[in-house]
């Protein structure tokens, strides 16, 4: 299981380009969340190198404050900069999974937590 920040740090995360923190002022389980704002893009936000394992399920929490500008990128790439897998909330107040891949996409509401899963990685 991959650090969830409930120890107040995010080390063994590759820095941001962005203000990152872990914080107590919100989270979705536990005490503590990361914060992180204007990554500039699905790529520049925390990122974790897995190596050699390969996770069959990923969870996270996802909270945005507004539903009128693109966050909450989660990006899963290979060694070879591949992305078969990527969710973000769009501005127009709906998250996507995978857009243009037989895409998945809902509605959400700023400042609400929602609990994301991929099960069954292949």
């Amino acid at each position: 299981m991959l650090d969830g920040f409930e120890d107040g740090d995010y080390v063994g995360w590759l820095a941001s380009t962005s203000p990152v923190d872990v914080t107590d002022s919100t989270a979705a389980r536990g005490i503590y969340s990361l914060h992180q704002i204007g990554a500039g893009g699905h790529s520049n936000g925390l990122a974790h190198v897995f190596s050699s394992e390969h996770p069959t399920e990923i969870g996270f929490y996802v909270r945005c404050a507004t539903n009128t500008h693109f966050a909450g990128y989660m990006v899963l790439s290979d060694s070879l900069g591949n992305i078969p897998m990527y969710f973000y909330a769009s501005d127009s107040g709906t998250f996507f999974v995978n857009p243009g891949l037989g895409s998945t996409s809902f509605p959400y509401q700023p400042n609400v937590w929602y609990h994301v899963e991929f099960r069954n990685i292949d």
